[in-house]
């Protein structure tokens, strides 16, 4: 690609959007907004609130008034608040898009590892727009360079395109994976005692999975890349594995989960040890490793519960327990609580165990309903609701 850039005939300078607005806005808020708080705080609150809106609207109007941008035929400056970045135009490497949930924005990117140029802010006009699109895409630029090189990759075929025909049955084995972890994670959290053993392995190897692709085959698999690289996305397969395994976990009642922490540490740091180097490799490094750290976690915490609640020799105690009472929070879903006189490890005089929907609605207070108590493989023991059997079962005082 040619490293020529394109000229610019004279200087141009931007403001910040609104840059004349803002200001005119923050004064009408002082003055609207001081007497409101005076009529509803006295002369104290009046103070207060014009002090704080005097700070904010004058760092608005210093932020408007300082803030500029400058493109001239040698150099591009960037000055904002905090900062004033000079970049002459051969330092210019070309531009990027990036995307977010609700928006997509470009950025200018600097050669070396300067940091990106943001201009959105800026009002920018036509002439500013053309030299834009004088500069290189550097998002195309890399997918061009990563499909050549699985074209180059010899292990992937005699032919360039059958080597490219490769990147498209690694999407369907992908995709193939996803779909069967997402099956075990609705099996797991959702289906019989029978299937749960073979859902909750099924999650576990998920990531496991995904790891053995992005060593296998790294240019056909990736974590976290950008929507221009054409590689498989395999960090829907980590987080589908740590997610179901979590979902699960999330309603078990522990008598104490204490003794699960060092376990989950040992497996969180495996999981970071495992998926540190494909993290690093992306674009987004700081991102990446926030993602794998956050999935690492879901996915420790829900395999140690998940293990732990697997059957093991001790046998299970019963106990019928007297209900005191119940309640509910509420929040992005509702959780239900039973409260319980004491019984078996608790001692204390109400005890609240979390139960499903349908139980919190059958039984009131005074009710007796049956809890049985496992050990735990791992040795932390933890309890739930069961129908209580025919023959006579521990009372909360034995």
């Amino acid at each position: 690609m040619s490293s020529l850039q394109p000229t610019v005939a004279s200087r141009h300078e931007y403001r910040v959007r609104g840059a004349k607005v803002y200001p005119i806005v923050g004064a009408a808020a002082i003055g609207i907004l001081i007497p409101i708080f005076y009529l509803a705080g006295g002369v104290q609150a009046a103070l207060l609130s014009g002090l704080a809106l005097v700070v904010i609207v004058g760092l608005l109007v210093f932020y408007c008034q300082r803030s500029r941008l400058v493109l001239d035929d040698s150099q591009l400056q960037v000055t904002t608040l905090l900062q004033n970045r000079t970049v002459p135009l051969s330092e210019v490497d070309g531009i990027r898009t990036y995307r977010t949930r609700y928006s997509t924005y470009k950025v200018i990117c600097v050669k070396g590892r300067g940091r990106a140029l943001q201009f959105t802010n800026f009002a920018i006009d036509d002439a500013f727009r053309e030299w834009l699109q004088g500069l290189p895409d550097l998002d195309l630029r890399d997918r061009d360079h990563v499909l050549a090189e699985i074209a180059a990759d010899q292990e992937l075929g005699s032919t360039p395109e059958e080597r490219l025909q490769a990147l498209s049955r690694a999407k369907w084995i992908n995709i193939g994976a996803c779909v069967m972890a997402a099956a075990a994670g609705c099996g797991y959290v959702f289906g019989g005692e029978a299937w749960r053993g073979w859902c909750y392995a099924a999650l576990i190897l998920a990531p496991v999975a995904a790891l053995f692709l992005l060593y296998r085959s790294p240019l056909l698999y990736t974590m976290f890349k950008r929507k221009s690289d054409p590689r498989v996305e395999t960090s829907v397969l980590l987080m589908i594995g740590g997610m179901g395994l979590l979902f699960r976990s999330m309603s078990v009642n522990f008598v104490s989960s204490s003794e699960l922490v060092r376990y989950t540490a040992g497996v969180l740091v495996v999981f970071l040890f495992a998926f540190y180097r494909p993290a690093a490799k992306s674009k987004q490094v700081a991102g990446a490793l926030l993602a794998v750290l956050l999935f690492g976690v879901f996915y420790a915490w829900g395999a140690v519960v998940g293990l732990d609640r697997m059957k093991d020799p001790t046998p299970v105690e019963t106990y019928e327990v007297t209900v005191t009472g119940k309640h509910y929070s509420s929040g992005r879903s509702t959780t239900y609580y039973l409260s319980l006189e004491r019984w078996g490890p608790f001692n204390g005089p109400v005890h609240s165990m979390e139960v499903s929907s349908s139980l919190y609605h059958e039984v009131n207070a005074g009710d007796a309903i049956c809890i049985a108590l496992h050990a735990g493989m791992l040795h932390a023991a933890w309890y739930e609701p069961v129908e209580c059997p025919a023959y006579p079962v521990s009372s909360p005082s034995q």
